[in-house]
């Protein structure tokens, strides 16, 4: 929307400023035309021929001359409407007194033309259209007129009236001269105007395909974060969570090399957990570790927030990792669970300048989605941790109760023990020799000891 609005200014101002230059033109052109007009009732007015309508043609013409030469010397002052309107006011007026004066055979058919082309020019092409009417409807009247001897000219052209045919053939030239001027300066607009439209359509067209491109990145972006979303809330075992999650992050985006490290304070290190290719295998079967006090993961966990780097060879931070030697940049993102730092998330790839802010973004997202999914695998865990012992305690509590002897409730609590502890039926800790003894003894002394 905001494109086609400013598209639409960019027309708008174009097509003033292609008015304004053609009104510019158009005062000169006039100030030009009558006083080249004016000669030819001035000459009337010398021979004797001419008459009250000759002086008022004369002040026709001065009006326009002095009118255009005060549009220009304060144009700034005066709108665009009135510049525009009321020289073609005056001009019409002009055309009507030359009617009157020589019927069809002056000028005014001339004059008419000028009218419309300036019309079209300055003002709407409806505005346009009516003046051109008016005008084939007013030579139509007048040639009615005239046929009907309803209305005498006061002059009539022939052939042996040299003067009036002179004037009229130098009228028609300067006439003519006008009106080629006037469409040569609106062909000259025209076309820079359609030379910008078809650049302006360029941009256009540059502007949709960027548009189109940026749609179909985010909608893939959109189509595998919800697919990695899907992934986080399915899966409660933390393992296989965040093995999917580095698997996915990397097959997606096409990262170099994707890792996951938690957080373990009490050693005061950063474990991995999560990664990709056969570097993050090694890294995973190594039991790779990293203080928190070093190198970029530290950093990030430290501060909590992302760590960035365009070029790694240029931030005293970076820690080379011989496993993976083509690391040119890399981002570190936080997995927080609130204000509490679970660990981080390790992108590296292989090309300088190639991750950039919205890769921050993105995968600052992912980061707290996996913050909040460990959070409830950790949860599920405990709860599952604790059905298994309620059941387990009460399996043992029924056998207690119906075991019939003391050897056999120990028995119990022994395999009760040792399945707690993990630890095998060998190394129970309880000799069951000595505890046959033992119960011997307190039933041969009739259920007591001494």
């Amino acid at each position: 929307m905001a494109n086609k609005t400013q598209l639409s200014n960019s027309f708008e101002y174009q097509s003033h400023q292609s008015q304004e230059r053609l009104l510019a033109g158009m005062h000169w052109v006039l100030i030009t035309g009558a006083t080249i007009g004016v000669i030819s009732p001035i000459l009337l007015i010398a021979q004797g021929q001419g008459g009250p309508q000759s002086v008022i043609t004369i002040g026709l013409l001065l009006s326009i001359i002095l009118v255009n030469v005060a549009f220009i010397r304060w144009q700034e002052n005066i709108s665009y409407p009135i510049r525009a309107g009321v020289p073609i006011v005056l001009i019409s007026l002009v055309a009507a007194s030359d009617f009157y004066i020589f019927g069809l055979t002056g000028e005014a058919r001339i004059v008419l033309l000028i009218i419309i082309a300036l019309t079209y020019s300055l003002s709407t092409i409806r505005i346009g259209t009516a003046v051109a009417v008016s005008s084939v409807l007013i030579h139509i009247g007048i040639g009615y007129l005239i046929n009907q001897q309803i209305l005498t000219p006061l002059f009539v052209r022939t052939p042996d009236n040299t003067l009036l045919w002179s004037q009229s053939i130098l009228a028609g030239i300067v006439g003519s001269l006008i009106v080629s001027i006037i469409f040569t300066l609106i062909l000259r607009d025209a076309l820079q105007i359609l030379t910008q439209q078809q650049t302006l359509i360029k941009e256009i067209d540059t502007q949709r395909n960027s548009l189109e491109r940026i749609v179909s990145e985010k909608t893939q972006v959109l189509t595998i974060m919800n697919h990695i979303n899907q992934t986080l809330t399915s899966i409660l075992d933390p393992e296989r969570l965040m093995a999917e999650v580095v698997e996915q992050v990397q097959h997606a985006f096409g990262y170099y090399h994707v890792l996951i490290y938690t957080l373990h304070e009490k050693e005061q290190i950063l474990a991995i957990r999560g990664g990709t290719g056969e570097a993050g295998s090694v890294l995973l079967l190594g039991h790779h570790s990293t203080p928190l006090s070093r190198g970029l993961l530290g950093r990030c966990a430290r501060e909590k927030r992302p760590i960035l780097v365009h070029d790694v060879t240029k931030d005293i931070d970076w820690v080379a990792n011989p496993l993976l030697p083509e690391t040119k940049s890399e981002l570190v993102v936080p997995i927080l669970s609130g204000n509490k730092v679970l660990g981080v998330l390790d992108i590296q790839h292989n090309v300088a300048y190639d991750l950039d802010h919205e890769d921050e973004q993105l995968l600052t997202n992912i980061a707290l989605q996996l913050g909040i999914a460990l959070q409830n695998a950790d949860i599920y865990t405990r709860t599952q941790e604790r059905l298994n012992r309620s059941t387990i305690l009460q399996e043992t509590t029924r056998k207690i109760q119906f075991s019939p002897d003391l050897e056999t409730t120990l028995k119990v609590v022994v395999e009760v023990i040792g399945q707690e502890l993990k630890t095998t039926q060998t190394n129970a800790g309880l000799d069951l020799t000595a505890l046959k003894k033992v119960t011997d003894t307190i039933n041969a002394n009739g259920g007591a000891t001494k």
